[in-house]
C-alpha cells in the first residue's frame, strides 16, 4: 500500500483532489492510503513527531503560515525522501521547487490531466521499485579518514570525476568525495539507468533528467549537462535517453 499525504489549506479543493487520486491509482489496481493536512506545520510534526512515513506527498505551494516551498525545504533538511509533487495555480514557479528534488508540478487550472500524467509516472517508479529501491553502500573521505555512506540508487543524480581525478557522488542530499576507483567501477554497480555522458567523465541517472534543450540535458534540480562535445556523441546521448523514455512509455501503457 502507498502512503500519501496530501497538504493544502482549501477543504474543498482536498476533497476533490482525494477523491481524483484514489480514481487513478485504482485504474491500476494501486491501493492507497491518503492522509490530509490543512496546514504544513502539522504535516511537519506528523514527519517529525509521529515520524510518519509518507511515499508522496502533494503540497500546495501558496498557504498561510508556512508555504510548501518552506515545508519541503525543512523535509529535505531532515532527510526524508517522500517524493514531493507541488501543487500550485501557478505555472512559473518550477525552479525554486527543483531545489527540494520535486518530483514534477501539478497546476490546479489543469489538475484531472496533471493528476493522470503523475500518477503514470508513479505508476512507472513502482514497477522498477527492486531496482531503484535497491541501498547501495559506498566509502567516501570523511576529512581524513573514510566512512560509509548508505544511498538508494534512485536518489543518486550522477557520478562524476572531480579535479582532482577522483570520482564523486552528487545525491539529493548531499555530495561525496567516493573511495579511489574508476567510473566503470562504479557504473558496474548500477543499473542500466545510469549512463556515462561528455567524455565519459559523468555517470548520470536518467531518472534524473527532465528535458532536453539544445545539446544539454536539464535535471529535475535545474542543472544542465552538455551531451557531448561532439555532433556525434551529442546523438549518441540523445539516441540513448530516447531507449529510456520508450521504454518508461512501455511500462506506462
Amino acid at each position: 500500500m502507498l502512503k500519501i499525504a496530501v497538504c493544502d489549506n482549501d477543504l474543498l479543493f482536498i476533497k476533490q483532489f482525494k477523491k481524483l487520486l484514489l480514481f487513478e491509482f485504482n485504474l491500476y489496481k494501486t491501493e492507497v492510503k491518503i492522509e490530509c493536512f490543512m496546514r504544513g506545520k502539522i504535516l511537519l510534526e506528523s514527519v517529525e513527531k509521529r515520524e510518519m512515513l509518507y511515499d508522496i506527498i502533494f503540497l500546495d505551494i501558496d498557504m498561510p503560515e508556512i508555504n510548501g516551498f518552506k515545508v519541503a525545504k525543512r523535509l529535505r533538511e531532515i532527510k526524508n525522501n517522500s517524493l514531493l509533487i507541488f501543487v500550485t495555480c501557478m505555472d512559473n514557479e518550477a525552479t525554486e521547487g527543483y531545489k527540494y528534488n520535486a518530483f514534477r508540478y501539478i497546476l490546479k487550472s489543469r489538475i484531472d490531466s496533471d493528476i493522470r500524467e503523475a500518477v503514470k509516472k508513479i505508476v512507472y517508479r513502482l514497477r522498477n521499485v527492486v531496482h531503484e529501491n535497491e541501498i547501495i553502500e559506498l566509502k567516501y573521505l570523511n576529512y581524513d579518514m573514510y566512512d560509509t555512506v548508505k544511498v538508494r540508487k534512485d536518489d543518486i543524480i550522477y557520478f562524476f570525476i572531480d579535479k582532482t581525478r577522483r570520482v564523486s557522488l552528487k545525491t539529493m542530499t548531499g555530495t561525496y568525495n567516493l573511495l579511489v576507483r574508476t567510473l566503470t567501477y562504479y557504473q558496474n554497480k548500477m543499473n542500466c539507468n545510469f549512463f556515462d555522458i561528455y567524455l565519459r567523465s559523468y555517470l548520470l541517472n536518467m531518472n534524473h533528467i527532465e528535458d532536453i534543450k539544445g545539446k544539454y540535458f536539464i535535471l529535475k534540480n535545474g542543472e544542465k549537462f552538455l551531451m557531448g562535445n561532439t555532433n556525434e556523441t551529442v546523438f549518441a546521448s540523445r539516441k540513448k535517453y530516447m531507449h529510456f523514455l520508450m521504454k518508461v512509455r512501455c511500462f506506462i501503457d
